[in-house]
């Protein structure tokens, strides 16, 4: 086990435990949402990151979990706690389903075909609104077992066990001969095949185990709002915001996603919260290009190579240049 996995076990210790000290409430709401997201942008890393199959539709799988929770709990009063396991099996079948045929594609046609998905699954979910509730959602999605005045301090333990099991999964991953094989696909497909791999079945079983855990984080994202609607569930950032987190961070290992998901989403919260409006798209849109700009392989990619320290010296000496001609 290398150093860096063991030091994010004890991280991840400790910010267990701080769930016993009185902390205020918006530590926990805020850490909790960037924990989930960094869970799921690993989850999409098993794909996007190992395999190098940049995927756009895992937030048709994350919105199908989130919706079999909510309406098996609306019409049948199951508890959240039995559906969302459920729900993490269910997507496996879609995955199963989906992958067969779209890992067969290649690059953009494969980034496309993927894309459709939410579109198609909201357009399921609006077209039987008797079932599904239509486009007005559906609302008071509790885990009645949770004590209300609780909610905070355990979806924050909840998601911080989420995200520890998904990197937890990736590492494993990343370190084994399945691993290998998914990273021979990104490098040379054709290669791999060349030597015997089995190049689809190494990407559906990604695909499977991916898919499962963007389940988990479905289905518990919906208990965690106490609302979904198509928009929430399969609009556009639910598969857009886990590509930018584990790009950021380093789509190529394990350490990548958690890094960028809980930056990116604390990063997001802040500016959501601090400048109205319009105006918080456009500063979050214009920092993620400037991080696109100076990190393209991610943060953890840079400090690899030793690029890193690199840049920030360049940008250093670009400052202080710029000082002294003025």
């Amino acid at each position: 086990m290398e150093k860096s996995f063991k030091f994010f076990l004890i991280v991840t210790l400790l910010l267990g435990l701080i769930t016993i000290l009185p902390a205020p409430t918006f530590f926990f709401v805020a850490l909790a949402t960037a924990f989930l997201y960094a869970g799921y942008s690993e989850s999409w890393n098993i794909v996007g990151g190992y395999a190098g199959y940049t995927s756009l539709g895992h937030g048709a799988l994350f919105g199908l979990s989130a919706y079999f929770v909510a309406l098996l709990l609306q019409h049948f009063g199951t508890s959240p706690l039995l559906t969302i396991p459920l729900g993490g099996l269910l997507c496996i079948i879609i995955a199963i389903i989906i992958g067969y045929p779209t890992m067969r594609l290649r690059g953009y046609y494969f980034a496309l075909a993927t894309l459709s998905l939410p579109i198609i699954f909201g357009a399921v979910v609006v077209s039987f609104p008797d079932i599904t509730l239509g486009g007005r959602g559906v609302s008071n999605i509790y885990i009645t077992e949770i004590p209300f005045e609780l909610r905070p301090q355990i979806y924050y333990m909840i998601f911080l066990l989420y995200m520890a099991v998904c990197a937890t999964v990736a590492y494993m991953v990343e370190r084994s001969k399945f691993g290998m094989g998914l990273v021979a696909i990104r490098d040379d497909e054709v290669a791999a095949e060349a030597c015997g791999i089995n190049t689809t079945k190494l990407k559906v079983e990604a695909f499977i185990i991916s898919g499962f855990l963007t389940g988990i984080a479905g289905g518990f994202y919906g208990t965690y709002l106490t609302y979904i609607s198509p928009s929430t569930a399969f609009g556009i950032l639910p598969s857009i915001i886990p590509v930018l987190m584990a790009i950021l961070g380093g789509r190529n290992t394990w350490l990548g996603p958690i890094i960028g998901g809980i930056v990116l989403d604390l990063l997001r919260q802040y500016i959501s919260y601090t400048f109205p409006g319009v105006l918080n798209t456009l500063i979050f849109g214009g920092i993620l290009i400037i991080f696109t700009i100076l990190f393209p392989e991610g943060v953890v990619g840079m400090i690899k190579k030793g690029n890193l320290v690199d840049v920030l010296n360049k940008y250093k000496y670009r400052r202080i240049g710029h000082t002294q001609s003025r």
